[in-house]
């Protein structure tokens, strides 16, 4: 489960973030950013239904820091992305703020298709998708990753 932040893995039962990987704490205690992370959120289980007109609002939340000597960027910023959440967070060292905010900039979504038979899919090669991948310096095998299905 994620901490206080909601920084690191975390699940619930319609949203969560079963990856995260990001370097350890500095010794200080100062939270580090992820070099990668993935989120789903599965759709909850009463359909939405409409007939011929539907509006959606997508809200992008995310955090944001500026380090000390770019209070006017960040000022600038928060003029066009409004804080969100618990807005302000205590900055760490070398950060003049920390801010929760919401966000244009990185925005995805997924479609769900409905089969009426099924369709064969190509059995993924695996090697070659993972060919080029390497792992960090600070990150850990998962036990998992040697079982063979």
């Amino acid at each position: 489960m994620g901490s206080a932040w909601g920084l690191g893995n975390h699940h619930a039962l319609y949203a969560g973030a079963p990856l995260d990987v990001r370097p350890p704490a500095e010794p200080s205690g100062m939270i580090s950013m992820p070099n990668f992370v993935s989120f789903y959120r599965w759709h909850v289980p009463d359909p939405i239904i409409f007939r011929e007109h539907l509006r959606v609002t997508l809200q992008q939340i995310g955090m944001n820091m500026w380090p000390v000597g770019e209070e006017a960027g960040r000022d600038a910023y928060v003029n066009t992305n409004p804080l969100a959440g618990n807005g302000w967070f205590k900055p760490g060292p070398g950060n003049a703020s920390i801010g929760l905010l919401e966000r244009v900039d990185d925005v995805s979504a997924a479609a769900f298709v409905y089969l009426t038979s099924a369709q064969s899919v190509p059995t993924v090669d695996i090697a070659a998708a993972v060919a080029d991948l390497t792992r960090r310096v600070y990150e850990q095998a998962d036990p998992l990753e040697s079982f063979e299905m």
